[in-house]
């Protein structure tokens, strides 16, 4: 496939590239239980209240977390997650899921279902051979 029809296949998913960061999922997670200042992001993350808000301004950007003025005190900006962005990437997920699930229904749910010495014969977890399809005579 050439490299231009690929990106003409792929929808512009902004939140896909941005969240492949790890600190950027962790403050996601962060946010998901209750809206936060980037002071207490920066707390949870152990990490330096600049570098948290460089990621916030990139979330931000991507349009996942919208800041909003604090009613105690003017200079402090509260995060919280934006759904819209977060409904396109799972609709994005649920698409491929089930395209995924259509193409591969006869694929075994048994992770160990390959994993065997020799033709025909699979191992159990607990050891015992299990039969892939019915023995020849």
């Amino acid at each position: 496939m050439r490299a231009a029809v690929a990106s003409e296949l792929l929808p512009p998913l902004r939140a896909l590239d941005v969240l492949a960061e790890p600190t950027r999922r962790l403050i996601l997670q962060l946010l998901a239980q209750q809206p936060a200042t980037v002071t207490e992001l920066a707390h949870g993350l152990k990490q330096s209240q600049p570098l948290v808000s460089k990621h916030l301004r990139v979330l931000r950007e991507a349009g996942l977390v919208e800041a909003s003025v604090s009613p105690a005190d003017a200079r402090v900006r509260i995060y919280e997650l934006r759904r819209d962005q977060l409904a396109e990437l799972e609709a994005w997920l649920a698409d491929l899921r089930a395209t995924w699930r259509h193409r591969t229904r006869h694929t075994p749910l048994d992770p160990d279902y390959y994993k065997h010495p020799g033709p025909g014969v699979n191992y159990t977890t607990r050891g015992k051979p299990r039969q892939r399809y019915p023995p020849t005579k």
